[in-house]
């Protein structure tokens, strides 16, 4: 099912593939959703804005990465992920995604 869907997703090869279609896809529900997500749902919408920085680290956006990954930043200072997603991301795309497919999906 989904799990099984969002793990093949983690699987660094694919990783790299899908970065750039899966930024996009993110951006289009951040453009269309933010502003209620940022109000009603914080923890979700500040989700997404990590997941969007880590698209593009994947995708060989550093540059766009390191803006989000910021705004991340500047929002929830104290968060663990807000820092490693730039630290490792900045590093190599191959290294993020690899140590990226560690980590379980998210629930």
């Amino acid at each position: 099912g989904t799990d099984r869907i969002s793990r093949q997703r983690r699987d660094p090869r694919n990783a790299l593939k899908a970065g750039a279609e899966l930024g996009e896809e993110m951006d289009l529900i951040l453009s269309r959703h933010g502003g209620a997500l940022k109000r009603f749902a914080p923890r979700t919408f500040d989700m997404y804005r990590r997941m969007r920085a880590s698209y593009c680290y994947l995708a060989g956006e550093r540059w766009k990465g390191l803006k989000q990954s910021g705004r991340c930043l500047r929002d929830a200072p104290f968060s663990a992920d807000a820092w490693m997603i730039p630290l490792l991301g900045l590093a190599s795309q191959r290294v993020y995604a690899k140590v990226r497919s560690w980590r379980p999906p998210a629930t």
